[in-house]
């Protein structure tokens, strides 16, 4: 108002002022406090298998949930964009993973190079119990056909020997 002309200082009187300042304030400290609740809001959760990204607004307003398996996972990066991030250890991971969609960025996360790897470590063993499943499968299914070929050269149905194969033909 002041440099609009509207308002001449001199007409200012100091409860106008404060209550400028105070209103200033009030606005500032709502905008700060939105800001804080909104990133306390962000959770991203780990497991063995998913990776889970829940983001939800204050207030309860707005919440958007998506998750990946680790498996589709293709890179993990980690930045600190500046030198305040990296002098407080904070920093942004980016998730890209094979699907279609953006994949997943976890925004201001501490440590973010630790998250990195625990990432990393994660989709390891996801893909490590993955290839023990399916090697179990295949044995599974050997061990069936071997029963089923048994059973057709004349054998008994059900194995009886120690080795689980029934007698030698």
């Amino acid at each position: 108002l002041i440099l609009a002309g509207l308002v001449n200082l001199p007409e200012l009187n100091g409860l106008a002022i404060f209550g400028a300042w105070f209103i200033l304030l009030f606005f500032a400290s709502l905008w700060l406090w939105w800001q804080y609740t909104d990133y306390r809001n962000d959770v991203y959760i780990l497991t063995d298998d998913k990776i889970i990204d829940i983001e939800m607004q204050p207030l309860g307003l707005n919440a958007k949930q998506r998750e990946a398996e680790l498996e589709r996972v293709q890179n993990v990066s980690a930045e600190q964009p500046g030198l305040w991030a990296k002098v407080f250890g904070y920093g942004n991971v980016v998730v890209s993973t094979a699907a279609s969609d953006e994949g997943f960025t976890f925004n201001m996360v501490p440590n973010p190079g630790q998250v990195q790897s625990t990432v990393f470590q994660k989709r390891e063993q996801s893909r490590a119990r993955s290839e023990k499943r399916q090697e179990m499968r295949r044995q599974q299914e050997l061990v069936e056909a071997l029963t089923v070929y048994h059973q057709l050269r004349g054998g008994s149905a059900s194995p009886t020997s120690a080795d689980g194969f029934g007698d030698r033909v």
